[in-house]
């Protein structure tokens, strides 16, 4: 009986064709930690909108005052900015192929964008608990965590891990 013969007779061995794509339950949180910082900048620039009024002369003088009110009025744009273009992140999507052994991410959008892309044999380890895939970088980083749902899916998925030899 040949391979092929064999693979057939047992599609539940075959890894999926179709890159299994899911979306992250968590990944690596130096976009979080990005939009908090610009929060934070943000919240400085208000407060400093604010106190250049209570500055001497800066409601007396006709000069000064115009000055500060531009000053305010420049302090409050760029934080307002900044406040929008903090908003939350969305999620990268991840694409996970058992057949070509590796995990991509991918930036949402009108064109989505690779973010990372890791072989299962170059990366640092990956973990699994019951439905939950944890991949982890080489460096030691998270790089993301996925709840695969389909069972012949999840089958493939943990062969493939375990052939790379990054399944711990």
């Amino acid at each position: 009986m040949t391979q092929h013969a064999t693979a057939s007779a047992f599609p539940e061995l075959e890894p999926p064709r179709e890159p299994i794509a899911c979306i992250a339950r968590s990944v690596d949180g130096g976009r979080v930690l990005m939009c908090c910082v610009l929060r934070l900048v943000a919240i400085a620039l208000l407060l400093g909108a604010a106190l250049v009024w209570l500055r001497p002369g800066s409601i007396t003088d006709p000069q000064t005052g115009l000055a500060t009110l531009v000053l305010s009025i420049l302090l409050a744009g760029v934080a307002a900015g900044l406040m929008q273009s903090s908003g939350k992140p969305e999620p990268p999507t991840i694409e996970i192929d058992a057949a070509l052994a590796e995990i991509r991410l991918l930036g949402r959008g009108r064109q989505p964008q690779v973010l990372a892309h890791f072989r299962f044999d170059a990366l640092g380890w990956a973990e699994c608990n019951a439905a939950y895939f944890t991949f982890w970088r080489p460096d030691g980083g998270l790089l993301a965590e996925v709840a695969v749902s389909d069972p012949a899916a999840r089958a493939a998925l943990e062969r493939s891990l375990r052939e790379a030899g990054a399944l711990t």
